[in-house]
């Protein structure tokens, strides 16, 4: 071992030097985007990569392992430098606390913080960061014999279409509708998560942009879909009239349709989950009786 030791690093502290200038690079390094540390870079180059966060966790650990990898090397190589090139005591001593110097540096370097994928999906699209719950909840609007649920309430209140009664399957249950279309995606949102899976505007479903497929989220449904065409719930607080159903004044026909939810490939193919009469009785004149999902975003970034 001590050939072997002398044949590969001599008898002078190269490797030492190298060794940790490489660690003082790593830690120093800067981007003008992304900040100081070659770990930083690398998550910032992995945030614009992929979609989801989840999906990138991978070249998280990788990128790293590279580098942990060579350092281990050098660092091994050092050891039968400091055991078989007769380094006196004083010499073997400094190597040691040069060690702990950086020792707190290279745990640094390993660790890395991302959202737990087991509750939340994490969308990095440009025009779409936020946090949702991996459950996508179910709802059902469809009243007995086709009446509004509670009419005296929905009568023309602009919640009507996000009531939390009508949530049929799911934990993330929200009491307040107002907390609800806050927590919805928004069109806007879902329109640049549309152009970053389908940038010709081809056909491409919404559940496979957050749902199935090698880039998708993968969120999960809280229940099944029994149609193939499920649809996705959500909210436009550019254009509320069309959006939250009824309205707080007189009822016209316009604004009457209750939506919008996305079930096409492309965002402007939406559909609306049906009409209501202007009476008090407020039943549905039509209802598109099709799954229903919200995905409930917890922030945004």
């Amino acid at each position: 071992m001590g050939d072997y030791a002398r044949k590969w690093v001599g008898s002078n502290n190269e490797y030492i030097k190298l060794t940790w200038e490489y660690i003082e690079y790593l830690t120093t390094v800067q981007h003008s985007t992304y900040g100081t540390g070659i770990d930083k870079i690398y998550d910032g180059i992995i945030y614009d990569k992929y979609p989801w966060e989840h999906l990138g966790t991978g070249d998280r650990k990788s990128y790293r392992g590279n580098d942990l990898l060579m350092i281990t090397k050098c660092l091994f190589m050092i050891c039968l430098y400091s055991t078989y090139c007769n380094l006196d005591d004083i010499d073997k001593k400094a190597l040691y606390n040069n060690y702990i110097d950086y020792r707190s540096k290279l745990l640094a370097f390993c660790e890395f913080n991302v959202t737990n994928a087991n509750e939340f999906r994490v969308c990095q699209i440009p025009g779409a960061h936020f946090v949702m719950h991996k459950e996508l909840q179910k709802y059902n609007f469809c009243g007995a014999d086709k009446k509004s649920p509670i009419v005296t309430i929905y009568y023309r209140n602009e919640d009507v279409a996000y009531f939390p009664t009508w949530h049929e399957k799911g934990k993330n249950k929200i009491e307040n509708p107002k907390e609800l279309k806050s927590k919805l995606i928004t069109t806007d949102e879902a329109d640049a998560i549309f152009k970053y899976y389908a940038p010709n505007n081809e056909k491409i479903w919404w559940t496979n942009m957050i749902v199935n497929g090698d880039t998708a989220g993968g969120a999960d449904y809280a229940q099944t879909p029994s149609y193939d065409e499920p649809c996705l719930m959500l909210y436009d607080p550019q254009n509320r009239n069309n959006v939250n159903g009824l309205h707080t004044g007189p009822l016209i026909s316009e604004d009457r349709d209750f939506g919008p939810v996305m079930r096409r490939p492309n965002i402007n193919w939406m559909v609306r989950m049906g009409r209501v009469t202007d009476s008090f009785g407020a039943r549905w004149e039509s209802y598109n009786n099709i799954d229903y999902y919200a995905a409930i975003v917890e922030k945004r970034y």
